[in-house]
């Protein structure tokens, strides 16, 4: 695994309730993470979806005491929606929920307990279709959405690294009209966030955001030919913020 202490802590709390929750005894719980999912976060196609942009997740979550319902099932969601993320998901025509499902095939092979799995995918794409009803499904698309409301650096390095990963996908005509449109949601909404907290935050950095990308679309495509590779990336620590 990669030396980082609050990846070690995430790696550690997953394989915890990992065993808590699989029926099955015969496998190691910490070599799910080690063996499996940590190479879907160093996959040559990641570059935001990735390990930093996981410990900025949890980083907020540490730093600003914030309260799951459900926090087990939330943290093992949040490890597994990125784990998971794939940009063909993206492509139009792949079905609706193919995440979701994937997910729910990889628990029920762990033998994890059916309600826990429930639970967790719920969790997993509460944006697809739309269906928010819970303050932990409010968190995880707030903190699904958290770059969006960085500091400019960091922010550029998010508008950068979506872009390399889906203009493979889309091309780059169509992946302009659909970022540009958005941005324009961004931008135009009422709110960014649905948490107050969030809101409260990061709104207005978020909409600034926005405005800045929409205005600099075609130069931050361009540099994604000129992006480090993922591996020199996680040579960084994740910027730490402080929320409160």
């Amino acid at each position: 695994m990669i030396a980082h202490p609050l990846l070690e802590k995430i790696a550690a709390d997953f394989s915890g309730t990992l065993a808590q929750r699989s029926g099955k005894s015969d496998f190691a719980p910490e070599g799910i993470f080690d063996d499996f999912l940590l190479k879907r976060f160093c996959a040559s196609n990641r570059h935001y979806h990735d390990l930093i942009r996981l410990m900025e997740m949890f980083e907020a979550i540490e730093d600003n005491d914030l309260r799951f319902q459900r926090p087990q099932q939330a943290k093992m969601a949040l490890v597994l929606r990125d784990a998971f993320y794939a940009p063909h998901h993206h492509r139009p025509g792949t079905p609706t929920g193919q995440r979701k499902k994937e997910i729910r095939t990889f628990l029920d092979i762990l033998a994890v307990e059916p309600e826990f799995a429930d639970e967790v995918c719920n969790l997993v794409e509460v944006t697809d279709p739309p269906y928010i009803d819970s303050t932990d499904q409010q968190l995880m698309v707030d903190l699904d959405m958290i770059a969006v409301g960085e500091e400019r650096r960091r922010y550029n390095e998010y508008a950068i690294g979506t872009a390399k990963e889906l203009l493979p996908v889309f091309g780059e005509q169509a992946y302009t009209q659909a970022r540009l449109s958005f941005l324009s949601e961004l931008i135009q909404g009422n709110r960014v966030f649905e948490t107050d907290y969030f809101e409260a935050k990061f709104g207005l950095k978020a909409k600034d955001n926005a405005l800045w990308e929409q205005e600099n679309l075609p130069i931050i495509i361009a540099q994604t030919q000129m992006l480090p590779s993922v591996s020199a990336l996680y040579s960084r620590k994740p910027a730490t913020r402080n929320l409160s």
